[in-house]
């Protein structure tokens, strides 16, 4: 028939998205996900023919029809790169916030046995109250220069609250300056939560505290073999008791307890949910963590990092179990321009001695140094590394380029990369295969019970 042919017509002029992944479950269902907008479909054994042999006739015409809406079937013309692109650098150079992660110390009253910055013993100087200023000077020149509208400092360490004082002096000349220019202040603590008071959540709760992230590592038996006192001693009870005192700041204070898993505690993490959850601990959300050996200060751990191929299972089975004990909702599949915020233009990471770098895995080593904060707050002896870092570009690398999951992973992370082989202009993959694929089965699976119900 003459409609018959001009949808034949209409579909030689089309072809399948590069940014569709197919699933199969163990129960031979296929599930089509497009990672650059996101659309979700399952589909039959003859659609999944037609898309892995590129061929858009063998579809029918409300099939046709359902996938160019959702953006699965595109005009053959179309260059789907420029449009990542497009998000990609809107991502990176289009927000009004700026981020500034600080070192107040590298500092630490704990050994934990993987810690990447070699638990305060490499290092142990402190930022100073001059210091801290020059790098508030330096964040408010760029702010003005961003015509931002918020800054955000992530106050981290070694542990930040040995020099909480120092970190308070830095909020309180920019909660001044964004009082006066209109602008908003937030602030968030990295903490092993030893040292935590209900004088110091107040002091941060000053200067608009969005969320503290605190470190428990399994059941006690557990956690004290791995985070470890410098004086031998188990820290469990003292971690727990500052997790308790954030419970009672659970209405203005979001508190994510840090669980970081690798083959000496993957198994025992049940236990400890059940435990938290026997001692009342209910407003505070579990987020997990891979251990890896990502600086020479614990490459000695490597042998106990859990391999990128059982990471699908274990995550799997640790969001569910998390999510049935209210501690968590499991993720659902989303895209991510960008790996992480420290792609962004105006996101910086200081150490305590006032050197620049982005990534926090970076401090301390020169290679990775960007810059160095002068006292009046402006940036000197810029590197080669700061310009290098900026011109990441995921779609100039080969391996990223024509990656389906490039919009769900923006590239990877580049600490990874620069340590496999070298540069930063590599893909860095990690937590992205295998696991968005559990998270797509699991989201599908609601939706249908969801219209069921």
């Amino acid at each position: 028939s003459s409609a018959a042919s001009d949808v034949y017509k209409r579909q030689e002029l089309m072809k399948f998205s590069k940014y569709n992944i197919i699933h199969t479950t163990e129960n031979q269902e296929h599930i089509l996900f497009n990672s650059l907008w996101g659309s979700t479909f399952v589909i039959s054994p003859s659609v999944k023919q037609a898309i892995e042999s590129s061929n858009p006739t063998l579809l029918t015409e409300e099939e046709n029809r359902l996938f160019i809406k959702y953006n699965a079937l595109i005009p053959d013309e179309y260059n789907e790169s420029c449009i990542y692109n497009h998000f990609y650098n809107k991502s990176r150079y289009g927000k009004k916030c700026l981020t500034a992660t600080v070192l107040l110390t590298w500092s630490c009253n704990f050994r934990c046995i993987y810690c990447y910055e070699g638990a305060g013993e490499l290092r142990c100087e402190n930022m100073t109250k001059n210091r801290a200023g020059a790098i508030a000077n330096f964040l408010i020149k760029c702010s003005e220069e961003q015509r931002g509208e918020l800054i955000h400092v992530v106050l981290f360490g070694g542990e930040p609250l040995l020099n909480i004082d120092v970190g308070f002096h830095m909020l309180g000349i920019l909660k001044e300056y964004c009082l006066t220019s209109h602008k908003e202040l937030q602030c968030s603590l990295v903490t092993n939560g030893s040292l935590l008071t209900e004088e110091i959540v107040s002091g941060l709760l000053n200067y608009n505290c969005k969320f503290v992230q605190i470190t428990l590592d399994g059941p006690e038996y557990i956690h004290n073999c791995r985070r470890v006192a410098k004086d031998g001693s188990g820290t469990f009870q003292k971690v727990l008791h500052g997790i308790t005192i954030m419970e009672e700041f659970c209405s203005q204070i979001h508190t994510y307890i840090r669980i970081n898993v690798d083959k000496n505690n993957v198994d025992s993490i049940p236990m400890l949910l059940d435990t938290l959850k026997d001692l009342g601990i209910s407003h505070s959300q579990v987020d997990f963590g891979i251990t890896r050996d990502s600086t020479s200060a614990c490459s000695s751990y490597k042998s106990n990092c859990l391999p990128e191929e059982y990471l699908p299972d274990i995550l799997n089975e640790l969001w569910k179990y998390s999510e049935a004990n209210m501690f968590s909702k499991y993720p659902q599949p989303m895209r991510k321009w960008t790996y992480c915020g420290l792609f962004d233009e105006y996101s910086f990471t200081f150490s305590p001695l006032g050197e620049l770098y982005k990534c926090w895995e970076m401090v301390g080593d020169n290679k990775h140094k960007m810059g160095y904060i002068k006292d009046d707050g402006t940036l000197t002896d810029v590197t080669f590394a700061y310009y290098d870092w900026l011109s990441i570009d995921p779609l100039k690398e080969p391996d990223c380029s024509d990656c389906k999951y490039l919009p769900i992973c923006g590239g990877g992370c580049r600490m990874l990369s620069y340590r496999q082989t070298g540069t930063y202009h590599a893909a860095g993959c990690e937590k992205v295969k295998g696991v968005i694929e559990k998270q797509i089965e699991v989201y599908v699976r609601r939706q249908v019970q969801f219209q069921n119900n």
